[in-house]
């Protein structure tokens, strides 16, 4: 009987301690910190650790720790592995259906992306994964796809003709290289930055977050904001391990899913702007394209697929509300801008080129001048004096050189801050009575400025006699600059289909 009371005993003790224990699933991604995708990982642990009062906790394991997409995949679905926020490329090669989303040139923004992949497409997706051993718990966003390489600028599709591409493990992303003439190859995301680095590929295609967060940018000297194809983030589940969980913990952990990729795709809206910024003022050259003959060129990828999943391809292309060879509504941005556009970039150009030989002159020379004056005062204990006077004329240029530079790079708060607050939720209106407003300020202020210059008349600097006006023109050369810059800002916001987009403008070409 005590043998008995004693089992008994253990069974119950056996039994609260499994109830009251926290399950632990572990999270697999081969996002760098800060990447919207690894970002949103954290928070949908968070989310899950809340709505479940702390029954599950998931570990996440980010920049691969877990294994790369693929050897996620297969952990997932041996039930070895809870959850991957994967790419889909990776996805597409146990769920094929998964390369439809990645016809080429199919979406016209990402928002227009989402809207398509939310509906009755998504649940096609799922419907397939499920049949493989995944559920598809959320399509969170990673981003359109731009193309970087350091050989050449590819504005045509004849410029990518013998380029080595690095492509994710997806057939479509390799068909549509092919089609456009490159020399595409299939390599783990994880092995990316050293085959660049050590020259096994020329370029590579990603999303600017990705680039930016990995920074490929420190081995590709060019990005083309081709825009050829849109992926989805696939955060999935082991369909094993899913049968395990309550009713209300899948629902939970389906909760945490949709809200985290909320904040994913919010990032990834912000930084497809942002970063155009960031990129190129850490050296990349970035150019737009003309997506047109880029479409044109892709047309065989739409026969081969649709060959192969008919009805899929008219669904997804049903629901992007377009014809297959309808192109990018992008490219009427340019078109829209006819000769206006190559005037607004020399006019950059030019802006450009002014500020960094006023900056960068104006340094040199007071350098220069300093370090002569260091010398023969060391030599012959008595100063010539000029030089002394050399960075009261020059450090106006200087400075105003510099700020004319930033706010044409979009970098300068004092000229940005207004158009910061207007934010993306802002109205075109405002963005253009913003710039309107800028540009008659900037220009004011260089007429006040020759009032000023007319006030000093002839007043000279005593040792080299050179006038003070030279000085005060620096004053008016920079906000007639920062003018012309607010006017050129102006104008693509006047023929840009998405204005907000002009707020992140740079420099495309160094000059």
């Amino acid at each position: 009987m005590n043998k008995i009371l004693i089992a008994f005993a253990a069974t119950l003790a056996l039994t609260a301690s499994t109830t009251w224990a926290q399950q632990v699933l572990r999270l697999s991604h081969n996002a760098a910190p800060g990447n919207p995708k690894a970002v949103a990982s954290q928070k949908f642990a968070e989310l899950v650790a809340q709505k479940t009062n702390g029954r599950i906790k998931v570990e996440v394991g980010g920049s691969a720790q877990f294994g790369d997409d693929v050897e996620s995949l297969t952990n997932m679905r041996l039930g070895s592995l809870a959850f991957s926020t994967n790419s889909q490329g990776s996805t597409a090669g146990v769920v094929p259906e998964f390369n439809l989303v990645g016809l080429p040139f199919l979406f016209r923004d990402l928002e227009h992306a989402y809207k398509v992949v939310d509906g009755p497409v998504g649940a096609k997706l799922d419907e397939a994964a499920n049949a493989k051993g995944l559920i598809v718990l959320a399509l969170w966003d990673n981003g359109i796809r731009h193309t970087s390489n350091n050989k050449r600028p590819i504005v045509k599709p004849e410029d990518l003709e013998g380029i080595k591409v690095r492509t994710p493990p997806d057939a479509m992303t390799i068909d549509i290289f092919k089609a456009l003439g490159a020399n595409p190859g299939p390599l783990a995301f994880s092995e990316l930055y050293i085959a660049l680095q050590q020259g096994v590929f020329d370029g590579q295609e990603n999303p600017l977050m990705n680039i930016y967060s990995s920074k490929l940018y420190e081995v590709q000297k060019y990005i083309s904001l081709t825009g050829h194809k849109y992926e989805t983030t696939p955060l999935l589940a082991s369909k094993m391990i899913w049968a395990g969980l309550s009713k209300a913990d899948q629902q939970a952990i389906k909760e945490a899913a949709v809200e985290a990729g909320k904040l994913n795709r919010e990032m990834s809206i912000e930084a497809d702007v942002e970063l155009r910024t960031k990129l190129a003022a850490a050296g990349v050259e970035i150019n737009e394209v003309d997506q047109a003959p880029f479409a044109a060129r892709s047309k065989p990828v739409y026969d081969k697929w649709s060959a192969q999943y008919p009805d899929l391809v008219k669904l997804i292309v049903s629901e992007a509300g377009k014809t297959v060879m309808s192109t990018h509504p992008s490219t009427k941005t340019t078109a829209q801008a006819g000769v206006l556009t190559p005037v607004v970039i020399w006019v950059d150009k030019l802006i450009v080129a002014t500020g960094v030989v006023a900056a960068v002159g104006a340094m040199v020379v007071m350098f220069v001048s300093l370090m002569a004056e260091v010398v023969v005062r060391y030599l012959t204990n008595q100063g010539m004096g000029w030089p002394t006077e050399m960075p009261n004329i020059l450090f106006p240029w200087l400075v105003m050189g510099g700020i004319v530079l930033a706010a044409q790079r979009g970098q300068h708060i004092a000229v940005t801050a207004i158009q910061g607050l207007i934010g993306r939720r802002g109205n075109r209106v405002l963005l253009i009575a913003h710039q309107l407003l800028i540009a008659v300020a900037f220009f004011y202020l260089a007429w006040v400025g020759l009032d000023v210059i007319e006030i000093t008349g002839s007043e000279t600097y005593p040792v080299t006699g050179i006038a003070a006006k030279w000085a005060y023109l620096a004053m008016i050369a920079g906000f007639v600059g920062l003018g012309i810059t607010a006017l050129t800002t102006l104008v693509r916001l006047l023929h840009a289909s998405d204005p907000f987009a002009v707020r992140a403008h740079h420099i495309e070409e160094d000059v």
